[in-house]
């Protein structure tokens, strides 16, 4: 039972988030995000993540983003899967570039 009430709190939690972010009210929507996220809610911590990708209602972090995008990927989101392996894929290509700062150059 008190599984199911947790679950039940995180996804509204969640609704709230997204009544905000509808609203562009959003570091409030980041805050209710962030509840839900800590709560395991793992669309929350999706949009926690796009949140700090963005600085939209928080400070713009990537590390924080990243960190979000991983919590709701080992949750099974599917979406925030795909976000991770775009991440990385940056990630690789900027490692590429340091390497080799001419790589890609016209």
């Amino acid at each position: 039972m008190l599984n199911e009430n947790s679950s039940l709190i995180s996804e509204e939690l969640f609704r709230h988030g997204q009544e905000c972010d509808s609203a562009r009210s959003y570091p409030e929507a980041a805050e209710w995000y962030l509840a839900a996220a800590e709560r395991g809610h793992s669309g929350a911590q999706l949009m926690l993540g796009f949140a700090y990708e963005y600085g939209k209602g928080v400070a713009q972090n990537p590390t924080e983003a990243v960190r979000w995008f991983r919590e709701a990927a080992d949750h099974g989101n599917a979406p925030a899967q795909s976000r991770m392996a775009y991440c990385k894929a940056i990630y690789r290509r900027r490692q590429k570039q340091q390497k080799d700062p001419h790589r890609g150059a016209l």
